[in-house]
């Protein structure tokens, strides 16, 4: 049998909306199927439950005499109640609009070789009026908008709404320029990317670390341990810097200097104390299942960031080294410094060592040090920039969410998930949260963990240095039987803090636990936080129960079970330890550990498993309350 020609064939344009229902996109093509058409073009798309569905068929062929229009008129006209009757039990509206011959359709053909780009506009919030300008500039340059999709929603975690538009008629460069004056005006943030395959693939993704990988200045971390004429020196010489009077090399040389005779063990809280910015580690995880190479350049120091690249799994690292003699500092930096041209070389050459093209690099990074990485970039990206940074990029993102970097790369939100939960669940699976022994020096990791607006809420103890040396001194020099540890991610990244103990060095614990259920002899108690603020809510609380239930079922052979009282109001503790296994044993009231909460609490049972199942019911009545 022969296959229509679309060429010679009148057209239809059928239009459905209304609520999405499953079964909807079959019945309507059902509808239209034995009567010899041809499908051209789908698109379908869903908001918030909401379906519009485009559907364009061929519907009959052109003869070109006069009973030509009729015929298809009629045609048209059959479909179109056919496609009602299909619709109807959706609940959808239909238009239909007869389209011209086959040979007026093919003008797109012509239409679809121009220029075609991807741009993407971020804001947090996207207004209305915001997102008219992008699409107004879009006219203005005798361009069409043929699609948009979202690549994120806003929500209360994650208040950035992103948008890509694909776009068809300009050259990118020139579009990139005249959105780039709207973007600016606007308070918008717009990308535009050529389409087609060079936006697919392998790409070397570099950051700039101080205030864009992190969010603080490692210099001044370093500095407040140094004392306050350390800070007020470094202070000085970054004043100085800013006005023109020194280079980058110069104002290093001078901040450094000013941290002659520090010990160096400070680094090591200096780490402990860096704060990712959120969404740094979604980011990297991201591009790296997608085969991504990253890379992190950076004036600060190595002892630093090497560390921190380790735990994200990052192995292409250029920073300043310090030099270090008798264990203390020198004031001197080893080596040529990591300034502005240094950057944009060690791009260069990560890019070379991986045999990719600089049109497949992204720079990333905040400051004028970065300009010349961010110039040689084939995307360079100003992250909440400095306004002659802004100014020189490709594009700028102005939010606080470091992932938002995924969406200039066609990457969604939902995509992003999928691999942030993949990454998550596999490593529960092989077990890759690890713990290590709490030390002294991971005191002002504590303190900042301790800070933190989730874990203040639940565990609100004072976490002054000499609060955290009385409640934890004695369980790291082991006069308190306590265990203390920090859990750590697979890549080596301390995220949590967890201590097991026996009830039967609690006898407080026991008592406030046995007015509301039975405690065996030997029963154990946890208590666990996450301390980093990108990983919270994340679903790593489970990991880390289990592996102090494990430790602490290891360290206590004699012990049978684990119980742990819960506020009740702390929904995200009491569904991680069911996550773990758990089982709620008890309800009832506690005193609680924060004043601020009610007195109601919930008790979760697990028991050591041998070869039965774990039982964690009870028939006792009441409540508890000590887990974090």
């Amino acid at each position: 049998m022969s296959q229509p020609d679309p060429q010679h064939h009148r057209t239809l344009l059928a239009t459905l909306t209304g609520t999405d229902r499953p079964g909807v996109t079959a019945a309507v093509l059902g509808a239209l199927a034995g009567r010899g058409l041809e499908v051209l073009d789908v698109e379908q798309h869903v908001v918030r439950g909401h379906l519009t569905l485009a559907l364009l068929t061929t519907c009959g062929p052109s003869t070109g005499d006069e009973d030509d229009g009729e015929r298809a008129a009629e045609v048209a006209g059959e479909l179109g109640r056919a496609l009602r009757a299909a619709a109807a039990p959706f609940d959808l509206a239909v238009t239909t609009a007869p389209g011209g011959s086959g040979e007026d359709e093919a003008a797109g053909v012509v239409v679809a070789s121009h220029p075609r780009s991807h741009v993407t506009v971020l804001a947090a919030p996207l207004r209305p009026e915001q997102l008219a300008l992008v699409a107004g500039t879009v006219a203005q340059a005798g361009a069409s908008i043929d699609a948009v999709r979202s690549l994120a929603t806003a929500t209360p975690d994650h208040p950035v709404t992103c948008l890509e538009l694909d776009v068809r008629g300009a050259e990118p460069a020139a579009l990139r320029r005249d959105l780039a004056a709207v973007a600016a005006s606007a308070g918008v943030d717009v990308a535009v990317s050529p389409a087609g395959l060079v936006r697919h693939g392998r790409r070397l993704v570099v950051l700039d670390v101080d205030s864009t990988l992190i969010q603080d200045e490692v210099i001044e971390l370093i500095a407040a341990h140094a004392g306050p004429d350390a800070q007020r020196a470094v202070a000085e010489v970054t004043e100085r810097a800013m006005r023109g009077e020194l280079d980058f090399a110069e104002s290093l040389h001078e901040r450094v200097k000013a941290l002659a005779g520090l010990d160096a063990r400070v680094l090591a809280d200096v780490r402990a104390s860096v704060r990712l910015t959120p969404g740094a580690e979604v980011l990297c995880s991201v591009l790296q299942r997608l085969g991504f190479v990253m890379a992190l350049v950076s004036g600060g120091f190595a002892e630093v960031v090497e560390p921190l690249a380790a735990s994200l799994g990052i192995a292409r690292v250029r920073a300043n080294r310090l030099e270090v003699v008798d264990g203390r500092l020198t004031g001197r930096v080893l080596g040529d410094v990591v300034d502005r041209a240094g950057k944009a070389t060690a791009l260069r050459e990560f890019a070379r060592a991986e045999g990719l093209d600089l049109d497949r690099t992204v720079a990333v990074g905040d400051g004028a040090n970065d300009l010349d990485m961010i110039a040689a970039a084939g995307l360079g990206v100003a992250f909440n920039a400095k306004p002659l940074v802004r100014e020189q990029a490709d594009t700028s993102v102005n939010n606080p969410y470091l992932d938002s970097v995924l969406h200039l790369l066609g990457i969604s939100r939902e995509e992003a998930d999928e691999v942030r939960r993949s990454r998550e669940e596999q490593a529960e699976l092989l077990g890759a949260v690890a713990l290590r022994p709490l030390v002294r020096e991971d005191f002002p990791l504590l303190a900042r963990w301790l800070d933190e607006p989730r874990v203040a809420r639940w565990w609100p103890d004072p976490h002054a240095p000499e609060d955290l040396e009385r409640d934890y001194g004695p369980g790291i020099d082991g006069t308190d039987p306590i265990s203390l540890a920090l859990a750590l991610t697979a890549g080596g990244r301390a995220f949590a803090f967890v201590q097991t103990y026996s009830y039967d060095d609690e006898p407080d614990s026991r008592a406030a636990l046995e007015a509301l259920l039975p405690v065996p002899a030997g029963a154990l108690g946890i208590d666990y936080l996450i301390g980093e603020p990108d990983l919270q809510g994340r679903g790593l609380g489970a990991a880390v129960i289990g592996a102090a239930v494990a430790e602490g079922f290891a360290r206590h052979p004699e012990a049978g079970e684990v119980l742990v009282s819960v506020a009740l109001g702390n929904r995200a503790s009491w569904r991680a330890l069911e996550k773990a296994g758990f089982e709620r044993a008890a309800e009832g009231e506690m005193a609680p550990d924060n004043p601020l909460d009610a007195r109601d609490h919930v008790v979760y049972r697990l028991r050591r498993s041998a070869d039965g199942p774990r039982d964690g019911s009870t028939s006792a009545p009441g409540a508890a309350g000590m887990g974090a």
